[in-house]
Formats: structure tokens, C-alpha cells, sequence
């Protein structure tokens, strides 16, 4: 669970407001009980364009099967001292720049939507056999399958992208410059020259 500070319309005065962050109901807003909570107990109100952003992210983390939370880490948060906690309360003296740390920008999220890579990958299969293939893949699906990775949980690579070439053992030389060539690929030997 992660938790964004936001501010809060309450009677016209715009006052700070935690939001709790974790797995959503499928076909529900992301802040639905906590929205309905706000207004009832405490008169206030979640901002629209907030409401909205939310729901945006809730879309994506689905449409693309990756964790809504992580999502929301990643989209809000502009640099590495964002809020994120779930079992400390901690004191911060400037809520101003708490607050446009935890901004929203929609226009960020649809970008890594759009922008696609093209991968190499290499790796073994369930046999042990050598396998490679040529994936292509948002940033946001690239995002969701580093974290596979790093969980060292075995993947299939079309379930993070399109899966443009694949076979076993090595691609061959014409292969190799014919992706690099079409998807103006560049190894890591290049970019550290």
C-alpha cells in the first residue's frame, strides 16, 4: 500500500488530504471509498482532474497487466523522496512541496503508453534449450517485466509485448543487422563507445 499526499477542496480552502494506494476492485474507481469517506466524515472533496487521473492509471495498469500501485509510484512520483509509506506517519513541514512532488500529469502517462521499444532477449526455455527473440514493448511494459525479472519469476515475452522474431540458439549475423537496420537497434557495445 502507498500513500500520496493531495490537496483537497474542503468548503473552498484547499487543505492536504493522504490517499491510500493498493490494489482496486476491477470495475470500481480506484478512490471511490475514499472519495465517499472525504465528503461524508470530513466535508471535502477530491479535485475532478484528480479523480480522473486515477481512474487513467487504473486503466493502464489493467489494460497493460501491470500493479496499479507500482504504476502510481512510478507516474507521480518526479524524483526518488516521494511519500511512500503504509505503516509510519511521518511529519513534513512543507506540505507545498509534498504536494508538487505528488502531482499529477496525464500527458506523461500517455506518452509511455505510446512509446514503444524493440528488444533482444536471450534465455532459456522450460526444455533448457537456448532461446532468443525480438520483442516489441511500451515503457510501461517494459517497466512491469524488469520487475518480473528482478523477481526472478520465469516469463513468457508476449505477455509484456509483440513478439516480433524468435527461435533457438543465436539469431544469425543477417538476422541480427537486418532488426538493426529495420528498428534502428544499438548495442550496449555501441553506447558505451
Amino acid at each position: 500500500m502507498k500513500r500520496f499526499t493531495i490537496p483537497c477542496d474542503f468548503g473552498g480552502v484547499k487543505h492536504p488530504f493522504h490517499v491510500y494506494i493498493a490494489n482496486p476492485v476491477p470495475n470500481s474507481h480506484p478512490l471511490k471509498y475514499q472519495a465517499a469517506w472525504l465528503q461524508e466524515e470530513r466535508g471535502g472533496t477530491i479535485p475532478t482532474d484528480v479523480m480522473e487521473s486515477f481512474q487513467k492509471l487504473h486503466d493502464i495498469a489493467k489494460e497493460n497487466n501491470v500493479s496499479f500501485e507500482e504504476l502510481c509510484v512510478y507516474a507521480l512520483s518526479k524524483d526518488k523522496n516521494t511519500e511512500e509509506s503504509n505503516t509510519k506517519d511521518t511529519q513534513d513541514s512543507s506540505t507545498k512541496n509534498r504536494e508538487d512532488e505528488d502531482s499529477i500529469d496525464p500527458t506523461d502517462i500517455e506518452t509511455l503508453e505510446r512509446e514503444e521499444i524493440v528488444m533482444f532477449m536471450q534465455g532459456k526455455n522450460e526444455n533448457g534449450e537456448r532461446i532468443f527473440c525480438y520483442s516489441q514493448l511500451s515503457i510501461l511494459q517494459l517497466r512491469a517485466l524488469k520487475d518480473q525479472i528482478i523477481r526472478g519469476q520465469n516469463f513468457q515475452p508476449s505477455d509484456f509485448g509483440t513478439v516480433l522474431v524468435s527461435g533457438y540458439g543465436d539469431p544469425s549475423a543477417e538476422l541480427r543487422a537486418e532488426m538493426a537496420f529495420k528498428y534502428k537497434l544499438t548495442t550496449l557495445d555501441e553506447l558505451r563507445e
